[in-house]
């Protein structure tokens, strides 16, 4: 045992005991290597997720401002009705021309429009002696007299179909 522990402490004084061989020394350096490496490519790769996260949120912005309302062009859109719907005076021709574009007032739409008063759908229902799609108050109350009276006669005429199948 002594003998044991002089070899020991000689080798220790030497440096000899604990030492690697070559191949284990190589393994050591290799994996060093390795560490160093995927600590560079992770730091690229941190790199790449920044620069594209940059370009996402750009794209992002453009979306945001995509779904946003455009109060602009309804403004403008407003104030393009409001010129239409002032009737030209007398003295003043009936036709307009707004940004290269022909207008033509309407007698029947109250309003500045894109056809002639002569291809008017609208005047030419009423020119033809069609009621308008809007029924006058009158009218209706009219339609609701006419339909309590059908309902009052309604048994019988019932009855006098019943009688004329008897027969």
């Amino acid at each position: 045992m002594k003998q044991g522990k002089a070899n020991y402490n000689l080798l220790v004084s030497t440096g000899k005991w604990g030492t690697k061989t070559k191949e284990q020394e190589e393994i050591i350096a290799l994996k060093a290597q390795l560490e160093g490496l995927k600590d560079a490519v992770l730091q690229i790769i941190d790199k790449l997720k920044k620069a594209a996260g940059s370009k996402n949120n750009q794209n992002k912005k453009k979306v945001k401002g995509k779904m946003k309302k455009d109060v602009k062009s309804k403004r403008e859109q407003k104030q393009d009705e409001v010129w239409k719907k002032i009737p030209p005076k007398q003295d003043k021709p009936l036709t307009k021309k707004v940004s290269s574009k022909e207008w033509y007032w309407c007698k029947h739409h109250m309003a500045y429009t894109i056809h002639k008063l002569a291809d008017c759908f609208l005047g030419k229902d009423c020119a033809d002696g069609n009621k308008p799609n809007m029924p006058a108050k009158a009218a209706i109350k009219e339609e609701e007299d006419n339909s309590t009276n059908y309902v009052k006669t309604l048994p019988t005429s019932i009855n006098s179909v019943k009688y004329d199948n008897d027969k």
